[in-house]
């Protein structure tokens, strides 16, 4: 190979290098959201009742899916909200009082 074209296929392979590591480290970096709500018992439920609760009422809307959340204002929120009223929790916002 003559040195000048080896020289481009080095800088070539470099740039091609550097564009796979960004492109990478943008698809693998995750921005986590604090969560704005959260339920609270009404007849003062354990940690590990809420967690029953919860992972029940997610699989009976989701069934057999895997969805963990549920879209605001979805039928499939509104039914995993009743469900957990109905299971003795209020949804309400972080330092507030519970949402009726």
């Amino acid at each position: 190979m003559h040195p000048i074209n080896e020289s481009k296929l080095q800088i070539v392979r470099r740039a091609a290098a550097v564009c796979a590591a960004v492109l990478v480290a943008g698809c693998g970096s995750t921005q986590y959201q604090e969560p704005t709500h959260r339920w609270v018992s009404t007849d003062n439920s354990s940690s590990a009742e809420y967690r029953v609760d919860n992972n029940y009422c997610r699989r009976e809307v989701a069934g057999d899916s895997s969805a963990r959340v549920f879209a605001v204002n979805s039928p499939e929120y509104e039914k995993y909200t009743a469900c957990m009223q109905a299971r003795g929790y209020a949804l309400t916002a972080y330092n507030d009082a519970p949402v009726r």
